[in-house]
């Protein structure tokens, strides 16, 4: 039986998320003291959310922070590291991705579909939803590791699962093959890209059950963010999500990364 990962009717069940101080900082200028915190909150918590006050461009902040943090991953084979989230995408034209359209789209992990997922995302608001939709929510693994039993949880540590990569991203293959949890408990995740056609009985039994606790609101946190604010991700470690877009000027600027090594 397959469980409804729809967020309609349910999301405003959410809890909303509470950020430890050291997660949440203003960013006078991006020196490496400031920004060292926060990379210290990202590794603890595997969440942060920055403002800005340094009189540097939108692009230039974003780019200030992941090239503190790490690498950018490269998002597209004309080579930007930083792209635009709204209907249309950057030239109102670009409709494959759902991040591009005005749907919902339910919990999942950012290119998933590839083998080496970035670690980090970052989402920047440039223009938030007015009309009350859009709204941001995560689901830490923890919980869905805890609640899953002995079985289930080898199953998705060990046996892989067929990946479609969608037509929007496809680069050499059509699909991949991959555990969605690894031996370090991080975290991989699509629901509309599992070719479940190909899996076995066993193996659907465990996506079953992890997805049963994927959908109680009681493990989803509500973000509310303003215009100006950086939401920076632990991409392995959270899923994310978005309600429906009712307003059609919401933009926001997406980035994804990769920490490096301490």
């Amino acid at each position: 039986m397959t469980t409804s990962m729809d967020l309609a009717g349910k999301w405003q069940q959410a809890t909303d998320m509470r950020l430890p101080s050291m997660a949440i900082a203003n960013i006078g200028n991006c020196s490496d003291g400031s920004l060292r915190s926060v990379r210290c909150a990202l590794l603890r918590y595997g969440i942060a959310v920055l403002s800005f006050s340094t009189g540097r461009s939108i692009d230039e902040n974003i780019m200030d922070v992941v090239d503190f943090m790490g690498t950018p991953h490269v998002h597209d084979g004309i080579g930007r590291k930083i792209w635009d989230v709204r209907v249309g995408g950057s030239d109102g034209k670009e409709s494959l991705a759902i991040s591009h359209t005005d749907a919902e789209f339910t919990f999942h992990t950012d290119c998933c579909y590839e083998n080496a997922i970035p670690g980090y995302i970052g989402l920047y608001i440039v223009h938030g939803d007015r009309l009350g939709g859009g709204v941001s929510l995560v689901a830490n693994a923890n919980p869905l590791i805890n609640g899953l039993s002995e079985k289930a949880f080898e199953i998705l540590r060990t046996r892989k699962f067929p990946i479609r990569v969608p037509l929007e991203f496809k680069k050499e293959v059509d699909q991949i093959d991959a555990t969605i949890f690894d031996e370090d408990n991080n975290m991989r995740y699509r629901s509309d890209l599992f070719l479940r056609n190909e899996i076995d009985g066993e193996r659907l039994c465990a996506l079953q059950e992890f997805e049963k606790l994927l959908a109680a609101p009681s493990i989803w946190r509500k973000l509310s963010l303003m215009d100006g604010q950086l939401l920076l991700l632990d991409n392995k470690r959270y899923l994310h999500a978005r309600t429906p877009i009712l307003d059609k000027a919401r933009h926001l600027k997406r980035v994804r990364f990769n920490m490096r090594a301490c």
